[in-house]
This record gives C-alpha cells, structure tokens and sequence, in this order.
C-alpha cells in the first residue's frame, strides 16, 4: 500500500506527521508540501517538484489541511481529506462542495468541526514522535511551580483570558508565593518553543478554542501538566480513551484548576506529569495514530 499526503502548506507538520504515523507501523507513505518556515521543524515534507512521481505510484491520496490540488487520475486512486483550522471553519461550506464527490472519507482535526457536512467523518485527532520528545519529570524549581503559557497566536489562543486569571492568583495570598509565571507570545522555531516548554512545571495550551492542539500533545510528551479548553472531553472518553489533560473551559474553571494544582504536593505533582507522558505514549504516539488511520483507509 502507497499512500500520499499532499498541502501546498502543511500546517504544524501535520501531514508530514500522519507520514510517519504510518511508516511506524510498516505502511509506505510520504507527505509532498512544507511547513511554515518560521518553526524549521526538524524534519518535514518533500518539495512539490517530488508530486507526479508520488501520486502516480499511490493507491491512496489524502489532501491536507482542506486544501485542493489538481491530480490526474483520480478515478484510479482512493481518495481521503483532512479538515481543519480556520479554513475549514469559515469556509467548510465551500471545501465541503469540493471534496464530498471525491473523497472516501473526511478526516476530522477538531471536535467543534464535526456535524458540518463533511463525507463520512472521522475525528483525527494528531501525534507526536515520543521516541523523539524526551520528558524530564524533575521539577523547574523546587521552591515554586512554574507556570508558562508560550502561544503562536494570542488572540486565537486567549492569552487575554489566561492572563487575567492568573493576575488574580498573584493577588492571593493564600498561592501567590508558590508559583512564577512566565509567558512569551513571539513566534519562534520549533526547538525554541520545545525548550520554552521544558521551562515549566504546568504548561496551559489555550482558552478560547474549546479544542486543544499539538502543543499540547509535545508539552505533555515533555512531561508537563497541560492544562487547556476541551469542550469535546466527553467524546474523546469514549472514542480514544482517558484523557490526560487537565480541562478548564472558562476564566474561573481556569483559576480554580490552578489553585487545585499549586495546592498540591511535590509528589502528586510528579505523579501528574509521569501521567501527562503515560496518556500521549498510549493514545498519540506515532503508532497509535497510524493504527487509527490504517484502520479508516481499509474500512
């Protein structure tokens, strides 16, 4: 089986990710299209130049992102998408009329995606390459819980949100002395913000989505405490399994998770992040996701 992810623009790695979700588990696949340049990923996708050989040879082409790239022979091939972001969001009207008459089924990145009339949809959610994330368990610094939030993207993240709860945990007395925190809202490259990462004991990911991203998966890898929105927390339960996330889906849930988590002890604290790896090795590794996914290309 030869499979071939295509994006002219393959957002946070994605497709090049889901590439090597499948070769871990045997299957021949390669992604064609390259990230952002600004995060230099340590390994990405193939140039476009490498499309008409790969495509010819697939038996399965899967468009990323919901972006549309002219084939031939499409008839001869089985063909998947991937939805999600913004593109997706506001225009799935649009990128649905263009997919539905072609593809298989309609992979689902986000849970607040689902239901908008895409073809036969599967909730994809991504992984990221444990083998390759080392955790590092002991604490930042042992008289204070450190506390980062380090967004791509403020507004689309809710830093404002953020960022007022924890203004108000500085002024309490009963925690204020045993947390820092630190925040950074510049893009960076990837290894930076790998690095930015490893530099807190909790990591919170966002507050305004409702649905969490791959910094969350790569903060948890590194054996963090993640806390975010998750509004689909429920259906994640009962699909993937026990999420190992800490979920606060507003300002005061926020807060409140907060002062649970500086309230406990240096041994609970280790026993959460030990958790935080445990639950992406089990649900989003590289071989978990490629499981999933060869599963959906043969059913």
């Amino acid at each position: 089986m030869n499979i071939i992810l295509i994006a002219k623009h393959d957002w946070a790695n994605l497709g090049y990710t889901f590439s090597e979700c499948l070769k871990s588990i045997g299957i021949n696949a390669v992604m064609v299209g390259k990230p952002l340049r600004i995060y230099r990923y340590p390994k990405s996708g193939l140039a476009f130049k490498h499309l008409e050989k790969y495509v010819y040879d697939a038996d399965i082409i899967q468009f990323m992102h919901s972006q549309y790239i002219e084939l031939p022979n499409l008839l001869n091939k089985k063909v998947f998408a991937f939805h999600g972001g913004d593109r997706y969001r506001h225009d799935y009207k649009i990128v649905n009329d263009i997919f539905n008459s072609i593809v298989y089924k309609s992979f689902i990145q986000t849970g607040d995606l689902i239901g908008l009339g895409a073809k036969n949809e599967v909730w994809m959610l991504p992984a990221v390459d444990t083998k390759n994330l080392f955790p590092d368990f002991k604490r930042v610094w042992h008289r204070k819980i450190v506390i980062g939030h380090f967004p791509s993207n403020s507004n689309v993240k809710g830093s404002e949100i953020i960022n007022k709860a924890i203004a108000r945990l500085k002024i309490n007395d009963a925690v204020r002395e045993k947390f820092e925190y630190r925040y950074l809202d510049n893009k960076v490259e990837w290894s930076e913000q790998i690095n930015r990462i490893l530099s807190c004991d909790i990591y919170i990911e966002q507050m305004k989505l409702g649905e969490w991203g791959v910094t969350a998966l790569e903060a948890a890898a590194l054996g963090r405490i993640v806390v975010t929105n998750f509004k689909s927390l429920n259906r994640y339960n009962k699909e993937y399994g026990k999420c190992g996330l800490v979920v606060a889906n507003d300002e005061f849930e926020l807060e409140n998770k907060l002062i649970e988590l500086l309230n406990m002890d240096d041994f609970a604290i280790d026993s959460l992040k030990h958790s935080s790896r445990k639950w992406v090795e089990k649900f989003h590794s590289y071989e978990a996701i490629g499981n999933r996914l060869l599963k959906e290309y043969i059913t």
